[in-house]
């Protein structure tokens, strides 16, 4: 880690992305990293930092992060690829707990998804594997 900016890098383990479908309408994602969770919620929640890991589609870079960190805080999020077309999505943030939880909603400006949809993240961190 480097101790005059808190910057460490954040490893995926590999092999442990698993998506299930609790309901008809839920997808749950579980992702395992090598890294402490105040670092990997720091990741969702800067979007100077975001931009450098959230990407589209194949060739779609994040060009607009707006993510006002605080219950009622603005989200905004907008990709672009190289051909100049963008698809973006608005949303609000319902609930910060760091470095525990997080959960805002989402409307994709297309509406392709059929309505707004609630996005929660819980970090949790495997004590054993801090180093």
């Amino acid at each position: 880690m480097d101790a005059t900016s808190e910057r460490a890098p954040i490893k995926k383990n590999g092999g442990t992305l698993k998506v299930a479908t609790p309901s008809d309408r839920e997808v749950a994602v579980t992702r395992v990293f090598d890294a402490p969770r105040r670092l990997v919620f720091k990741a969702w929640t800067s979007p100077e930092l975001m931009k450098r890991w959230m990407y589209g589609p194949e060739e779609w870079r994040l060009a607009v992060c707006e993510f006002d960190v605080r219950v009622g805080g603005i989200v905004r999020f907008e990709w672009r690829n190289h051909e100049g077309k963008s698809m973006g999505l608005g949303g609000v943030c319902r609930e910060v707990l760091a470095p525990e939880r997080l959960a805002f909603t989402e409307v994709w400006n297309d509406h392709w998804t059929g309505g707004e949809t609630l996005v929660t993240i819980v970090f949790t961190e495997d004590a054993a594997r801090q180093r």
